[in-house]
């Protein structure tokens, strides 16, 4: 459960049941000695991202210039930023975490239950690792999968060999590029492709208060959030989901509601 979790195995005791079992849960087949099934986009998460946008009839996209503040006035809502003066906007969607939307509500109405709401996530350090050597796979190609685990001490990471998931190379050889959790690894790949620090949802019973709370804000005075932090467990289909609900809350019916 920590290998799916990708936190300590200490952390995982403090998860909430449901939240531990529920992918595993969801992925479990009729006949349970079957394999797991598990859908994976072929180009990779940022290739639906880039759908979406493309979908966007209207709307602009801005990217190099932080929000560093959301202001509530009597006129709506002032976005403030560090290279512009401040737009003013009729509703705004919060879509990043929660310890980074925090500071940017101190100015905005009902700011101490936000800032309740806000701090009952709590999260860890994961680090993830694109590399091209199999570091943390069984000296036996043949015990090799598609999701791999490794028990080190107080931690049990995960690492995925996309080979298992894509078609053979011409020649009969295999997609050797592996996604590892590396936070509490004791030693690193010889061909690091690429790397990312973040933090993550510590799914204890608190998380689940805390997204109640801000469920009952949601929509107060304009003001709405999204992400997976904000509903279910933390999965990609969640974030979108969050994303649906939000635009049904704003009074917008989108195109994936038509008969």
């Amino acid at each position: 459960l920590a290998t799916l979790a990708g936190c300590p195995i200490a952390d995982i005791r403090a998860f909430s049941a449901r939240a531990a079992l529920s992918v595993p849960g969801r992925a479990i087949p009729a006949n349970y000695v079957s394999p797991f099934r598990w859908s994976n986009a072929r180009d990779g998460l940022q290739s639906l991202v880039e759908a979406l946008v493309a979908a966007c009839a209207h709307g602009e996209a801005r990217a190099g210039d932080p929000v560093t503040a959301l202001q509530r006035r009597h006129d709506g809502w002032y976005v403030h930023r560090a290279a512009a003066p401040p737009e003013r906007v009729d509703a705004v969607i919060v879509a990043c975490a929660p310890h980074l939307a925090a500071p940017l509500l101190r100015d905005a109405p009902h700011a101490t239950a936000l800032a309740d709401a806000l701090g009952g996530f709590r999260t860890f350090r994961a680090r993830m690792l694109i590399h091209a050597d199999p570091a943390y796979m069984h000296e036996d190609r043949r015990l090799w999968s598609a999701y791999n685990a490794l028990r080190d001490g107080a931690w049990c990471e995960g690492s995925v060999w996309f080979g298992a998931m894509r078609d053979r190379h011409p020649d009969g050889g295999t997609v050797d590029v592996f996604k590892s959790w590396a936070t509490g690894r004791r030693w690193e790949p010889r061909a690091v492709l690429a790397e990312a620090e973040y933090r993550h949802a510590l799914l204890t019973p608190e998380h689940f208060a805390a997204q109640s709370k801000v469920e009952a804000l949601q929509g107060r005075d304009g003001l709405w959030f999204a992400g997976s932090w904000t509903r279910d467990v933390d999965l990609q289909e969640t974030a979108l989901l969050s994303a649906m609900r939000v635009v049904r809350g704003m009074g917008v019916r989108p195109r994936w509601d038509d008969p």
